[in-house]
């Protein structure tokens, strides 16, 4: 297309019909240029609107979706180890480790934990990273083998000195 062609039908596009005069280039497309800015500010203003509807809506979806976190001392929990989160080669391996339990509340969804031995981690963990533990076993996590051994005198069971050995090795 040629450049005077252009100027010549931008200039007919915005004829003034009221004056019946005939714009200049210039006129014609400055006549433009403030027809789009109009349409990009109204568009603006349309986002805009839009943008903070959908970020209302987020606030209450997330506010409907966040879960109450609380822990308290004792409690049986699984810490998930975030570090096989981006790990193909180990993906049916799982990501929740052993069972812990919370050894002290430090803040605001900030816990120590302790290992069923009784070693207190060094680092505190965020509440985000841990679950409640369902237990399957009683019996296999218990922390302390003095507590195995009461809870057997409570319940009244017989077993036989293998079980009895047994159960004295996994827990000392």
């Amino acid at each position: 297309m040629d450049i005077t062609s252009d100027k010549q039908r931008l200039a007919r596009q915005f004829n003034d019909k009221e004056s019946h005069s005939v714009l200049t280039y210039e006129e014609a497309l400055e006549r433009r240029i403030s027809s789009l800015i109009g349409t990009f500010t109204d568009a603006l203003i349309i986002s805009s609107k839009n943008v903070t509807s959908a970020q209302e809506l987020q606030k209450e979806r997330q506010k409907h979706l966040a879960k109450a976190y609380e822990y308290y001392e004792n409690d049986i929990i699984l810490l998930y180890d975030s570090t096989k989160r981006q790990m193909h080669r180990q993906k049916f391996n799982p990501k929740w480790t052993e069972p812990f339990w919370i050894e002290k509340k430090l803040g605001n969804k900030v816990y120590l934990i302790r290992d069923k031995i009784g070693n207190t981690l060094p680092n505190p963990v965020y509440a985000e990273r841990l679950k409640h533990y369902k237990q399957r076993h009683f019996i296999d996590f218990v922390p302390y083998s003095s507590q195995v051994l009461k809870i057997l005198q409570i319940m009244e069971l017989q077993l036989s000195e293998t079980q009895h050995a047994r159960l004295l090795e996994l827990y000392q």
